[in-house]
C-alpha cells in the first residue's frame, strides 16, 4: 500500500503539510509500530503455545490403547488464527453510541465559509458563501454585508447560518438561509450585542455570549456573559456572568444539550496568564470561574473548543506565558473527563494563530482555521478520519459545517 493510501487521502486532497504538523504524523507511525510489533509477539507466543498443546496430545494418544487412539488429527486444530488488525495513521478513536448515516471516511459534500471579496472598497466588506469539498470552489453567495462576520455557525438540518455583524461593535445574533439570494434580509434572534452563537442539535436553543455593543446606548453596560436563547418560547437566560479580567468565546454545545463548554482567558498585552475551558450546566447560572473545567498540562492552556459526539472535545492548546512565536499550539482531542488527550489531530506552527475548531456530524471530520492573525483570512484545515491536515481552501475568515 502507499504512503498515499495509508493516509486516507483521495486523488483530490492537497497533500500540503506544516513542518510541525509532522509531529503528528510520526507518533502515528511510532504508534503503529509498536502495536504491530506486539501483536507479532503475541502471535508468536499462541503459535508455540498451540505447538506445545499439540506435543502433549500426541504424546498422550501414543500412550493409549488402539481402540482409544482413534483422534483424527486432520480436524485437530494446530495453529491459532492471529486476527490482522494493523491499521493505518489514518486511524480514529471509534464513536460509540451514534447511528450516523454518512459513510465513515466521508465528508460533507460542502461548507460554509466567511471570505473577503478581492478587489473591495472596504476593507472588512464580508461574505458568507457555500463552498464545494470536492472541487474547492465557492458554489454562491448567500449573504453579504459591509460589516466583518463572526461566529459563523451552520444548523444541523443545514437550513440556516446563524452570525453575528460587527460594525461599530457587535450586532445581535441573527440568521439566513442557506438556500437565499446574496441581498437575503436576515432574521434578528438575540436581543442583546452578542457573540459566537452556537445551536443545539435539535435547534431548540442558541448559546451565546452577550457583550458590550455601541447602539443605542444605554446597551453599552450590558456585561459580559453566556446567554441561552430558547425558541420554544424565545426566552432569553444567563448560565454564567462575567469574570472581571477575563474573556469569554467560543461556546459548544454537549450532543445531549446538557452542558455548554466555553473558552476562557486572561491576558496582559501579548502574555496569556490563563486559558481554559469550562463546562456549564445549560440550566441554571454559575460562577464562570468556580465550574468545572477541563484539565490541561502544566504551563498550557485550552482554547476553541468543539463537542464530538462521544462527549470528548476537540480544543487549541496553547502555551502560556509571551505569544511571541516561541512555541507552537497543538489541535488535540480531550476526554473531558480525565482530561487525558486522546489523539493529536496537528502540531501547528509557531509563528502561526489558530482558532475555530468544528466538527462535522459523524465527529471524524475536523476543521480548524490557521492564519498568521486572528484578524487576517486564512486557511481552512481539515483533518479526516485521523490521516494528516490538509488545506481546504485558503483565504476564509471563518469556516463551519
Amino acid at each position: 500500500m502507499s504512503d498515499f493510501e495509508q493516509m486516507g487521502w483521495r486523488p483530490d486532497d492537497d497533500p500540503r503539510l506544516s513542518h510541525d504538523e509532522l509531529d503528528a504524523e510520526l507518533s502515528h507511525v511510532v504508534s503503529r509500530g509498536r502495536r504491530h510489533r506486539a501483536r507479532r509477539r503475541a502471535a508468536i507466543g499462541s503459535t508455540l503455545a498451540v505447538a506445545s498443546i499439540v506435543t502433549v496430545v500426541a504424546a498422550a494418544v501414543s500412550l493409549q490403547s488402539p481402540d482409544d487412539a482413534r483422534i483424527d488429527m486432520a480436524h485437530t486444530p494446530t495453529t491459532t488464527t492471529v486476527e490482522d488488525t494493523t491499521t493505518s495513521s489514518s486511524w480514529v478513536p471509534p464513536i460509540t453510541g451514534v447511528t450516523t448515516s454518512v459513510p465513515p471516511g466521508m465528508p460533507p459534500p460542502s461548507r460554509v465559509v466567511v471570505v473577503r471579496p478581492s478587489g473591495t472598497a472596504e476593507a472588512w466588506q464580508e461574505e458568507i458563501a457555500v463552498l464545494d469539498a470536492k472541487t474547492k470552489k465557492l458554489q454562491r453567495t448567500i449573504y453579504r454585508t459591509e460589516g466583518d462576520i463572526h461566529g459563523v455557525t451552520l444548523s444541523s438540518n443545514e437550513q440556516y447560518v446563524y452570525f453575528v455583524e460587527e460594525n461599530c461593535g457587535n450586532g445581535p445574533v441573527q440568521r439566513v438561509r442557506v438556500d437565499g439570494p446574496a441581498d437575503q434580509k436576515p432574521e434578528v434572534i438575540t436581543r442583546l450585542p452578542s457573540g459566537d452563537p452556537a445551536v443545539t442539535r435539535d435547534g431548540r436553543n442558541v448559546a451565546y455570549i452577550g457583550m458590550q455593543g455601541c447602539d443605542p446606548p444605554e446597551v453599552a453596560t450590558i456585561e459580559w456573559s453566556v446567554r441561552v436563547h430558547d425558541f420554544a418560547d424565545n426566552s432569553d437566560r444567563r448560565i454564567a456572568g462575567e469574570a472581571k479580567g477575563y474573556l469569554l468565546s467560543e461556546p459548544s454545545w454537549s450532543p445531549d444539550g446538557a452542558t455548554v463548554a466555553v473558552s476562557v482567558q486572561r491576558t496582559d498585552g501579548p502574555t496569556l496568564l490563563e486559558a481554559f475551558v469550562v463546562l456549564l450546566d445549560a440550566t441554571k447560572d454559575q460562577d464562570i470561574l468556580t465550574a468545572p473545567r477541563l484539565k490541561s498540562r502544566t504551563g498550557f492552556g485550552y482554547t476553541s473548543p468543539t463537542f464530538l459526539l462521544d462527549g470528548s472535545l476537540f480544543v487549541i492548546e496553547k502555551p502560556l506565558g509571551n505569544q511571541s512565536g516561541t512555541a507552537a499550539s497543538r489541535m488535540v482531542v480531550v476526554d473531558r473527563h480525565s482530561g487525558d488527550v486522546v489523539r493529536l489531530v496537528a502540531t501547528g506552527d509557531p509563528k502561526k494563530a489558530y482558532h475555530r475548531t468544528d466538527a462535522d456530524r459523524t465527529g471524524q471530520h475536523l476543521l480548524y482555521i490557521s492564519s498568521n492573525d486572528h484578524n487576517d483570512p486564512g486557511e481552512l484545515r481539515v483533518s479526516s478520519n485521523g490521516g494528516r491536515t490538509t488545506v481546504l481552501v485558503e483565504g476564509v475568515t471563518e469556516g463551519n459545517w
